[in-house]
């Protein structure tokens, strides 16, 4: 399906200093709060640059393969697109008719409703609390492994500290 959007301009925030200007289509601003969370996803007001302010034209079906090579991020161990759009038909019924692609309710949406939450699911929202726990300012787009690993480092640092304050009396 033939579809005609405008660029527009968005910030990727990371910090109160650091923010990233991106000039994406509408759509891509989903995707881009599925990977980087929707507080950290800003639409502005800017104007696009000069060669982007006109009307792009573009077919769902080589949109859709675009966007999954290009966003390659994970998501729970998923292409970060199909986790907001789980195929091809989904994302064709995302534009219904009006070029403008209609907002998943949530990063989630891909997923059916009352679907019960996986052991995945699971043991990733332990290690999410896990980490929290320990300082980690850890979220939901973190991969399991990237979760595991940070808490490992931050404990071997935490013993490493203990280790290095306690007195040879301690450490027998």
């Amino acid at each position: 399906m033939k579809v005609t959007l405008n660029y527009l301009v968005a910030q990727l925030v990371r910090s109160q200093d650091q923010k990233t200007p991106l000039v994406v289509l509408p759509h891509e601003v989903t995707i881009l709060e599925a990977i980087h969370g929707e507080d950290h996803i800003v639409v502005t007001e800017d104007q696009p640059p000069e060669g982007l302010r006109e009307p792009h034209t573009f077919d769902t079906e080589d949109e859709y393969p675009r966007l999954q090579e290009y966003y390659k991020q994970s998501i729970a161990g998923q292409n970060a697109v199909v986790s907001v759009w789980k195929d091809q038909k989904a994302f064709d019924a995302d534009f219904d008719g009006d070029d403008e692609p209609a907002k998943p309710a949530k990063k989630d949406a891909a997923k059916p409703a009352g679907k019960q939450p996986t052991e995945a699911d699971l043991e990733k929202a332990e290690l999410i609390e896990q980490a929290k726990e320990l300082g980690i300012k850890a979220n939901s787009n973190w991969s399991v492994e990237r979760l595991k690993t940070d808490i490992a480092a931050k404990k071997d640092a935490q013993f490493k500290a203990a280790l290095a304050t306690a007195t040879p009396a301690e450490t027998k």
